[in-house]
């Protein structure tokens, strides 16, 4: 599983032109993406804080399009994962074991 950055699933269903191949082909290939609950909140601070449009001015519409993906799970931010999280140095995509 890869485990997305908030950006990256922004760029992903945003702004997709932004993603380097690297990333396109990395997502593509994997079977199960996931999304870590926290960042949903992260998204809807920056649209409350205007640093992002989304569509049709209705995030709650667009959470439920962006997250009916076949593939994409969002993972709830457990003591464990937040324990794991200081150990991950990459910032754009995440591998999860």
């Amino acid at each position: 599983m890869i485990l997305l950055d908030t950006h990256i699933f922004l760029w992903m269903n945003l702004e997709p032109e932004k993603l380097p191949q690297t990333i396109v082909r990395a997502i593509a290939a994997e079977p199960m993406l996931g999304l870590a609950a926290i960042s949903l909140w992260e998204i809807a601070m920056l649209v409350k804080r205007q640093r992002i449009a989304i569509p049709d001015s209705s995030l709650l519409k667009w959470f439920h399009v962006t997250l009916s993906a076949p593939k994409l799970r969002v993972l709830p931010l457990t003591p464990e994962i937040a324990g794991a999280m200081r150990h991950w140095t990459c910032t754009a995509i995440r591998q999860t074991g």
